[in-house]
C-alpha cells in the first residue's frame, strides 16, 4: 500500500504506513529504500539520506540505490559525495541520460565546466538532442566557458524544440552582451521583460548594455529598478553611485556612497570613488582623506599610481603646491611619465614661481602632445614671465592656430608683441581680446578688462610721440573697472606728469597715491621728486630727491651726480646756499669724472655765491657756464632769466658799500 501511494504521489499518507511498518520492527533493503524515497519526494533530504544509506548497508547494491544516493546528496550540496554514488550507478550498470545529466550537474556546480558538458553531451546523445531542459543548461554552460558560438548553437536547437519563456530571451540578451552587441541584447532582454522577467538580474543586464552604450542616463534607471529589488546589494548600489558621478550629480552619488558605506564596503575602489564624488564637489580636504585611506587598501601598483595623481591634484586646487607636487614626482617615479603629470607638475612649479622647472616639465608635456593648445598657451605665457618673448610668441601663436580664440590668447599675444617692441601689433591684439569681451554679455570679465586696458594704455605709453590722452583713455578705464594699485597710478601719474601739459597737480595725485599703496623705488622717488620742483613744493622736493637717491642702487635710473645736483638745486630754492654749494660742488666734479658737461652745476653755484656774496666765485661759475652753452644761454627763456639775476646780483656786490 506504501508503494502504491508513493507510485500516486500521496507522500504524506505512504510516509506514515512507512512510519508505522518501521515502528513495529521492520528494517529491511525494501522498506528502507522505499522511506528513503517517500522522505526525498517530501524534501526531507537528511532523513531520506539516512535510510539510503541503511538500504545499501543492509545489501542493496544496484544502480537504483547509488543513484538515489547521489540525487540526494546533490540536493543537500555535497557535489563530490554525489558524484562518488553516481559513478558508483555508472560503474553498476546504469549510464543512462539521468545518470549522466545527474554527474553533468555536479560538475557544474563544482564549477567543473568541461567535465560538466562532456557528461552533458552524453545524455543528449541519448535523448537524441530532444531534451529542452538539458540543451538550455548546456547553452548555459558554454556561455560560462564563454564558449559563445556553442552556446548561441544550443539556444537555437531550444528555440526549435519551441521553448518561448522569459529565460531563453534573457539568455539570449547575456551571450549578446558578451559578444558586445549590446542593442541586439537589449532587444532580447526587452522580450524577456515582457514575458514576465522583471527582477534585480534582468535590470542589472539592461543597465549594463545602456552603460557600455555610453547612454548613462538610462542605464541609471535600469539599476534604480533594480534597485527595487535588492536595496541592501553592495555591488547594485555602487553602480549606481559610479553613474551618478558619471553624470556630474555629485550629491545623489554622495547618498549612495555613505548607504554602501554604512553596508560595510571599505576596498581600495570604494574609497577611492568616495574621494572622485568628494573632489567633484570641490570638498578636497575630505576628498584627500578617501584617497588615502584607498592608498592603504591599495592591491596594485596602477592603483597606487592614480591616488597619488588625485590626491595631488586636490592639493594643487587647494594651493598646497609642495604636497601636491610631493604626490605628482612620486606617482612620476612609479611608472606615469605623461603628458597628464607633466603638465600638473609643471602647473605646481609655476604656482610656487619656479618657472624654470615648470618649463622643464611643460616642455616635455609637449613632446608627448602637441595638440594642446591650453599646454601650447601656457609655455607662451611662462616663456613672458622669463622675458624671453620670441619663443612664447611662438607657442602662442600655435596655440592660435589650434583653434584657440578667446580674449586671453589676443591679451597676451599683444603683451609679448609689445614687450618685444612692436607697440602697434600689441594694441591691436588687445584690443581684439577687448572686442571679444565685449561680445560676451554673460560676463563682466573685469579681471581680463582691467589687465587688456593697462597694457594698451602701457603701450600707447611707450610708443614715441604718441598722444597722452589715447593712454590715458586706457589707464582710466582699468581705473574705473576698480584697478587701484601702485603701477596704474604710478602710469597715470606718468602721463599726466610728463606727456601732458599742464596736468602737475593730477599728476601729483596719483604718484602719491601709488607711494600710499606701498610703491618706494628710484623711479617713482624720481618723477615725484621733479614735480614737486616744478610745482615749487621744495621742501617736499628734496624729501623725494633723498628718497631716489638712497634706492638708486635698486634701479640705477642715472649717474650719482644727476641727483646730487638736484639735490643742490633744491636745496638753493629753500634758501640753503651752503648746502646747496657743498651739493654742487660734489655733482660736478662727479659729472667731470663721468665725461658729462657742468653747465648747470656751473649755473646753480654762481647763482648761491652771488647771494653768498663771493663775488669772484659767482662770475667763475658763471662764465664756465655761458662758455658752456654758448648761445643757447640768450635763445633759452628760462636760462636767459637766470643769468640775468645772477648778473644783477654781482652788479650790487660790485657797487662800494
Amino acid at each position: 500500500m506504501a508503494w502504491f501511494y508513493d507510485k500516486i504521489g500521496s507522500y504524506d499518507l505512504a510516509e506514515e504506513l512507512l512510519k508505522s511498518v518501521i515502528s513495529s520492527g521492520r528494517d529491511d533493503i525494501w522498506v528502507n529504500s522505499e522511506y528513503g524515497y517517500c522522505l526525498g519526494e517530501l524534501n526531507r533530504l537528511e532523513e531520506s539520506l539516512e535510510h539510503y544509506l541503511r538500504a545499501k548497508e543492509l545489501g542493496r547494491n544496484d544502480g537504483w540505490i547509488h543513484s538515489q544516493i547521489g540525487w540526494t546528496y546533490r540536493l543537500l550540496g555535497k557535489y563530490e559525495e554525489a558524484l562518488e554514488a553516481d559513478f558508483k550507478a555508472q560503474e553498476i550498470g546504469q549510464n543512462d541520460a539521468w545518470i549522466n545529466v545527474e554527474i553533468g550537474i555536479c560538475y557544474k556546480e563544482l564549477e567543473k565546466y568541461e567535465e560538466a558538458i562532456k557528461y552533458y553531451l552524453v545524455a543528449n546523445k541519448i535523448n537524441e538532442g530532444k531534451n529542452i531542459w538539458l540543451l538550455s543548461d548546456m547553452a548555459w554552460v558554454y556561455g560560462v566557458m564563454e564558449n559563445y558560438d556553442e552556446e548561441l548553437k544550443y539556444l537555437e536547437e531550444v528555440k526549435k524544440l519551441g521553448r518561448d519563456d522569459e529565460w531563453i530571451y534573457a539568455e539570449y540578451g547575456k551571450v549578446y552582451y558578451k559578444l558586445e552587441q549590446y542593442e541586439k541584447a537589449l532587444e532580447f532582454f526587452a522580450k524577456a521583460q515582457k514575458l514576465g522577467q522583471n527582477d534585480a538580474w534582468i535590470n542589472v543586464q539592461i543597465a549594463r548594455c545602456y552603460k557600455a552604450l555610453d547612454k548613462n542616463e538610462v542605464a541609471l534607471k535600469a539599476y534604480l529598478k533594480a534597485e527595487k529589488f535588492e536595496s541592501d546589494d553592495i555591488w547594485l548600489l555602487s553602480e549606481i553611485a559610479w553613474l551618478y558621478d558619471g553624470i556630474g550629480k555629485y550629491k545623489e552619488g554622495l547618498k549612495y556612497l555613505k548607504r554602501i558605506e554604512k553596508l560595510g564596503r571599505d576596498d581600495c575602489w570604494f574609497n577611492t570613488e568616495y574621494g572622485f564624488c568628494l573632489m567633484r564637489m570641490q570638498k578636497y580636504d575630505k576628498a584627500i582623506e578617501k584617497y588615502k585611506h584607498a592608498l592603504e587598501l591599495k592591491e596594485e601598483l596602477n592603483e597606487e599610481i592614480y591616488l597619488n595623481c588625485q590626491i595631488g591634484f586636490c592639493y594643487r586646487l587647494l594651493e598646497k603646491y609642495e604636497e601636491a607636487l610631493k604626490c605628482h614626482l612620486k606617482a612620476q617615479e612609479l611608472g606615469r611619465n605623461d603628458d597628464w603629470i607633466n603638465i600638473e607638475i609643471g602647473l605646481c612649479y609655476k604656482e610656487l614661481e619656479k618657472y624654470e622647472k615648470a618649463l622643464e616639465h611643460y616642455l616635455i608635456a609637449y613632446e608627448q602632445n602637441k595638440e594642446d593648445a591650453w599646454l601650447l598657451s601656457d609655455i607662451g605665457w611662462i616663456y613672458n614671465e622669463l622675458e624671453k618673448y620670441e619663443d612664447g610668441l611662438q607657442f602662442l601663436q600655435k596655440s592660435q592656430e589650434l583653434g584657440r580664440e578667446d580674449s586671453w590668447i589676443y591679451a597676451e599675444i599683444g603683451q609679448c608683441l609689445g614687450r618685444l617692441g612692436k607697440y602697434e601689433e600689441g594694441i591691436e591684439k588687445l584690443k581684439k581680446g577687448l572686442e571679444i569681451l565685449d561680445e560676451d554679455k554673460t560676463n563682466e570679465n573685469i579681471q581680463e578688462r582691467i589687465f587688456i586696458n593697462s597694457e594698451i594704455g602701457w603701450l600707447y605709453g611707450k610708443i614715441e610721440n604718441s598722444d597722452p590722452n589715447e593712454a590715458l583713455h586706457y589707464l582710466y578705464a582699468a581705473r574705473d573697472l576698480g584697478r587701484d594699485d601702485q603701477w596704474l597710478n604710478a602710469e597715470i601719474g606718468w602721463e599726466l606728469g610728463y606727456n601732458d601739459k599742464g596736468k602737475d597737480e593730477e599728476a601729483i595725485k596719483y604718484f602719491e597715491r601709488s607711494i600710499e599703496l606701498g610703491r618706494d623705488d628710484e623711479w617713482v622717488w624720481a618723477r615725484v621728486a621733479n614735480i614737486y620742483f616744478d610745482l615749487e613744493r621744495y621742501e617736499d622736493a628734496l624729501k623725494a630727491y633723498n628718497r631716489a637717491y638712497e634706492l638708486e642702487g635698486a634701479y640705477k635710473e642715472g649717474k650719482d651726480s644727476l641727483y646730487i645736483c638736484s639735490i643742490g638745486r633744491t636745496l638753493r630754492r629753500l634758501g640753503k646756499y651752503e648746502e646747496a654749494v657743498e651739493k654742487l660742488l660734489e655733482s660736478r666734479r662727479l659729472s667731470l669724472e663721468e665725461g658729462d658737461g657742468v653747465d648747470l652745476e656751473d649755473l646753480e653755484l654762481a647763482h648761491c655765491y652771488a647771494v653768498l656774496g663771493d663775488k669772484d666765485k659767482a662770475e667763475e661759475h658763471m662764465k664756465l657756464s655761458l662758455d658752456a652753452l654758448g648761445t643757447y644761454a640768450e635763445s633759452d627763456e628760462y636760462l636767459k632769466k637766470q643769468f640775468d639775476e645772477i648778473k644783477e646780483m654781482i652788479n650790487v656786490l660790485s657797487k662800494p658799500s
